[in-house]
């Protein structure tokens, strides 16, 4: 039984930013994925999705936050976590948060669009590992 909301997040992602993430997430190479998003409906089913059913038959062995606390202290975890942080993206931009925790990756969500910012080691290792065909 697959939920309706599961094909509305998928939705929102194209196929190459879809498998980037996935495949960062499923080998673990960065320092982990924030998602950022100020609804907290779709943040809560994202981070969800990518940490608990998009990694089946396997399970993600770090933590999977769905949103975490006001201060961004929690992005200085030297081991890869999974986060949903509920706040807009100027708010991100204004405090230069991305810049200050560049190790990861950051999805920026909305109905419309998915906007991600690799940290420079996850894009290489995504790409290096991405098949001939689909790098084109």
């Amino acid at each position: 039984f697959i939920d309706e909301w599961i094909f509305t997040i998928l939705n929102m992602f194209t196929l190459d930013n879809l498998l980037d993430l996935w495949t960062e997430i499923i080998l673990e190479e960065g320092k982990g994925v924030v998602f950022i998003c100020e609804n907290s409906h779709i943040l809560t089913l994202t981070v969800y999705l990518f940490g608990n059913i998009l990694v089946k038959p396997f399970s993600y062995a770090y933590p999977v936050v769905n949103i975490v606390p006001e201060d961004e202290d929690f992005l200085d975890s030297p081991f890869p976590v999974i986060y949903g942080m509920f706040k807009k993206r100027k708010y991100v931009e204004q405090n230069e948060i991305v810049e200050r925790y560049n190790d990861r990756t950051y999805v920026f969500l909305s109905p419309e669009k998915v906007d991600i910012i690799y940290s420079a080691e996850s894009k290489k290792n995504v790409q290096k590992r991405k098949p001939a065909k689909l790098k084109n």
